[in-house]
C-alpha cells in the first residue's frame, strides 16, 4: 500500500491580511483569540520547534496540543524593513490522523484554497510517500547509498558531487538516510518509520505489525516557492479538469523530478533508466 501527503507547509502572506483573518480563512472552526496562545517575542527568548529563535517577528501565536506539540504557528509584526510578510507554519502533526491531532481530519481544501485566495507564497514544504507492504528494498538501498556506489544508483540535483561541494548520502543510525544538504537546504529523507524512536509508534511491548517506510521530500527557499506555487494551483487552482492533479499525482511528479533510484546501465546517472521497484512505487502513488 502506498500513501502520499503533505507533512509541513510554511506560507507567507501580505501584512494587509491580519492574523485573525489568516486563521479564519485557512482553518475550519478556529479563531485566533479562542484557540491560540500569544507570545511577545520582544519580551521572551521564544524558539521554534526547530530550536531557532523567533527574532524576525515581534509577535507569535501558537495552537498546541495538550502535550505541548505545536500544530499551527502564526508569526506577525515582522521586524524586517524589506518584503514584510506574515508567516503561517502548519506542522506535520496537523496533517496526520494521529489521536494527538485535535484538528483531524484537516480541511485541506480550505487551507489550499485560502492560501490561493490570499496570494500566499510557500517558503517551506515537506511531502511524503509512505510504503507499508514491504516493497521497498531497504538493504539494497543502503548498499547503493554507500560513498562508493551512490553516483551510479541515485539521481538527484540535491546531491552535490563536485570536488569542493560534495554532499554524500548520510545514514543516521539504523533507520534513516539523508540525501542532500544540511540546515535550510532541499533534501530527501528515507527512514523506517516503525523503527524510528522519534515517531513514538513502536515499542518492544507494542511493536508495529507491518513495515512502514517513508520517503520525505523537503523543499526550501526558491525551490519551495516555485514548486509550492505550482502545487497550490494543481490541487486547488481554477484549471481545466484535465489539468487537475490528485495529491498522489503531484507528490509522485515532484519525487520523480528531484529523486530517483536508477539502474547503472550507463556511465552517467541522468541517462540511466529508473529501477523498476521505484517506478512501480511512484505509479502506485498516483492511483
Amino acid at each position: 500500500m502506498v500513501t502520499t501527503g503533505i507533512d509541513r507547509l510554511h506560507l507567507t502572506f501580505s501584512i494587509k491580511y491580519a492574523p485573525e483573518m489568516l486563521v479564519s480563512t485557512l482553518f475550519e472552526s478556529l479563531t485566533l483569540e479562542k484557540h491560540f496562545r500569544r507570545v511577545d517575542n520582544t519580551l521572551s527568548k521564544t524558539r521554534s520547534k526547530a530550536g531557532q529563535k523567533i527574532s524576525w517577528y515581534r509577535t507569535s501565536y501558537y495552537l498546541e496540543t495538550a502535550a505541548g506539540d505545536t500544530l499551527i504557528a502564526v508569526h506577525t509584526d515582522p521586524t524586517s524593513q524589506y518584503g514584510k510578510r506574515n508567516l503561517v507554519q502548519v506542522h506535520g502533526l496537523t496533517f496526520s490522523n494521529s489521536a494527538l491531532n485535535a484538528l483531524r481530519p484537516l480541511n485541506l481544501d480550505k487551507l489550499l484554497n485560502g492560501a490561493l485566495d490570499m496570494d500566499a507564497a510557500v517558503s517551506a514544504m515537506d511531502l511524503y510517500l509512505d510504503a507499508t507492504d514491504g516493497e521497498v528494498p531497504i538493504d539494497k538501498i543502503r548498499v547503493q547509498s554507500l560513498p562508493s556506489n551512490y553516483r551510479a544508483y541515485i539521481r538527484s540535483p540535491f546531491i552535490r558531487d563536485k570536488k569542493h561541494t560534495r554532499t554524500l548520502p548520510r545514514p543516521v543510525g539504523d533507520s534513516s538516510i539523508y540525501y542532500g544538504g544540511t540546515g535550510n537546504a532541499c533534501q530527501i529523507l528515507l527512514y523506517s518509520k516503525h523503527l524510528d524512536p522519534h515517531q513514538r509508534i513502536y515499542s518492544e511491548d507494542n511493536p508495529l505489525k507491518f513495515p512502514w517506510v517513508r520517503f520525505e521530500l523537503r523543499l526550501r527557499k526558491a525551490t519551495a516557492k516555485r514548486q509550492g506555487s505550482r502545487l497550490l494551483w494543481l490541487l486547488a487552482g481554477p484549471v481545466w479538469p484535465e489539468d487537475q492533479h490528485s495529491i498522489g499525482q503531484a507528490v509522485a511528479d515532484l519525487f520523480s523530478k528531484y529523486f530517483n533510484f536508477v539502474e547503472p546501465t550507463r556511465s552517467r546517472a541522468n541517462r540511466c533508466p529508473v529501477q523498476a521497484w521505484w517506478s512501480d512505487l511512484l505509479s502506485a502513488a498516483c492511483l
